[in-house]
């Protein structure tokens, strides 16, 4: 297939859909595993660097700041949320109703597609409202953390740190923790301080990647900083995935890094 008319940034499949965006500033979509085109979708005033899809809809970010949600059965636009950044946005994930990006202004943002209440890194977006996560898919991370089972306000202010050097290579990176005040929205959330290349949206945390090297996990419900993983990478960070023990990152530097919180604990019980 070459129907893109400039580099093709992003793939995702969901169920028998292909959709694909591209730096022509369009998002197509495909039967799959036919490849049969379906919809092109248009309406971006610049690249379309990321789409996160989930059923039926189609959540795009561009470089024009903005953030679309689209019909993928009818081919229509359904909302538009404009100037979503500073700068362009290059990730986002949708887990319905709640949606996280990531952005070259260095911050995220999380919040409810239905009432734009949520939290951002960026003090100009931070607008925090209830954003709690399924009752029964509880996460098992905060134990794994090294915190206590309800995560809630219970972080203190300080420092702790999990090293486990690497059976291949001997190196030994860093993950360190510092969580601001509980209720002092003035505090700073530590963010990256380069281009967010990739996140992920877990039941209680969400995930980032960013070109400065770092993966950080925060508290999905009121967005403080949980850890601070570094040393792992020397260079951009290109793509993050994570479960309820492990967080897997690639970069730049030719590394895949696998950040394994359940070393030494018995996880037997966790469903993954």
């Amino acid at each position: 297939m070459q129907d893109h008319e400039d580099s093709v940034l992003c793939v995702r499949i969901e169920g028998g859909r292909l959709v694909t965006c591209s730096k022509d500033r369009t998002i197509r979509t495909y039967a799959f595993p036919s490849f049969v085109p379906q919809f092109v979708f248009r309406g971006h005033r610049a690249a379309v660097n990321t789409v996160s899809v989930v059923g039926d809809i189609i959540v795009s970010g561009s470089g024009d700041r903005s953030v679309r949600v689209w019909d993928a059965n009818k081919g229509t636009l359904v909302k538009t949320f404009g100037d979503h950044h500073a700068r362009g946005i290059a990730s986002i994930e949708f887990r319905p109703p709640f949606l996280l990006s990531g952005s070259s202004d260095s911050h995220l943002r999380m919040f409810d597609i239905a009432t734009s209440k949520g939290w951002s890194t960026c003090p100009k977006f931070d607008d925090p409202a209830p954003s709690d996560p399924p009752e029964d898919e509880a996460s098992q991370w905060p134990q794994i953390l090294g915190g206590p089972s309800n995560a809630q306000n219970q972080h203190q202010p300080g420092q702790y740190s999990l090293t486990t050097p690497c059976e291949a290579c001997g190196h030994v990176p860093s993950v360190s923790s510092a969580a601001p005040a509980p209720g002092n929205r003035n505090e700073p959330r530590g963010s990256h301080s380069n281009l967010v290349r990739s996140v992920a949206l877990g039941d209680q945390f969400a995930v980032s990647g960013s070109y400065d090297s770092t993966v950080k996990v925060w508290d999905r419900k009121m967005g403080a900083l949980v850890a601070d993983l570094t040393g792992g990478h020397t260079g951009r960070i290109f793509s993050i995935g994570s479960d309820c023990t492990k967080i897997v990152s690639c970069g730049g530097d030719q590394r895949i890094c696998i950040w394994d919180f359940s070393h030494g604990i018995d996880t037997s019980f966790i469903k993954l």
